[in-house]
C-alpha cells in the first residue's frame, strides 16, 4: 500500500471485494456541533459480497446488483442520504428507504462511486483522545460493464 497526497494506492491479488478502514485521523474540534468529532473512513471496492463487514457499509442485496442496503453496526440505516457519482462525473443525491435500501441509477458502463456520511452521537476515547461523536464516512466503488459508453464528450 502506498499513501499518496490525496489517495491510497493498493495492489492486491485474489478475489472478492476489497475493504479498507482508516482510524488514524485524530479527533478535531467541531465548531458547528460543539465538542470534538472523531472521523473514521471506510472504503470498499467491489459489490460481489452480500454481507457487511464494516461498521458503515453499502451492501448489495444480490451479487453485482444495483439495489443496496446501508448497514450501520449490523442494522439497516433508513432515510440516510448518499451520493452516487458516475463515469461522466455526474452526481445524484439519493436517500435510503425505510428498510435502508436504495436502487442505483447506473446508465453508463464504467466506474461508479457511492459516498455516505453518518454521525454517531456517542462520546468516547481515552486520555487526551476524547471525542463527543464519531463521523463515519464510507465509500464504495465498482465497475459496471453494461450500459451506455461514456465518450467524455458532452
Amino acid at each position: 500500500m502506498k499513501r499518496n497526497d490525496n489517495n491510497l494506492e493498493i495492489n492486491v491479488k485474489g478475489r472478492g471485494d476489497l475493504r479498507l478502514v482508516d482510524t488514524s485521523v485524530p479527533a478535531r474540534e467541531d465548531k458547528e456541533k460543539g465538542g470534538s468529532t472523531r472521523t473514521v473512513y471506510y472504503a470498499e471496492h467491489g459489490r460481489s459480497e452480500t454481507a457487511a463487514k464494516l461498521a458503515l457499509e453499502l451492501v448489495p442485496t444480490a451479487p453485482n446488483g444495483k439495489t443496496f442496503t446501508l448497514i450501520f453496526l449490523g442494522a439497516p440505516l433508513p432515510k440516510a442520504e448518499l451520493t452516487i457519482i458516475g463515469p461522466s462525473k455526474w452526481e445524484k443525491p439519493l436517500v435510503t428507504d425505510e428498510r435502508g435500501r436504495v436502487t442505483l441509477p447506473t446508465p453508463w458502463s464504467g466506474c461508479y462511486v457511492l459516498e455516505v456520511t453518518h454521525f454517531e452521537e456517542k462520546p468516547g476515547g481515552s486520555g487526551e483522545e476524547q471525542f463527543s461523536r464519531t463521523r463515519h464516512i464510507s465509500s464504495l466503488s465498482f465497475v459496471q460493464q453494461e450500459g451506455m459508453r461514456w465518450t467524455g464528450k458532452p
